[in-house]
């Protein structure tokens, strides 16, 4: 049963689409939401501006 639980898991994460997150996986939504931050950081950096507010 453990086996099947991971497996189901492993399908809702990395799978199966969701509706209220654009059409992607959780992961892929979770990858794009850390790209935009990093994005945001970066351009943050570039204008000079702190990273601690």
């Amino acid at each position: 049963m453990k086996q099947g639980v991971e497996e189901y898991i492993r399908y809702y994460h990395h799978e199966q689409v969701h509706i209220t997150l654009g059409d992607l996986t959780p992961i892929k939504h979770k990858v794009r939401c850390l790209v935009v931050l990093n994005q945001a950081s970066i351009g943050r950096v570039m204008r000079g501006e702190s990273l601690d507010t």
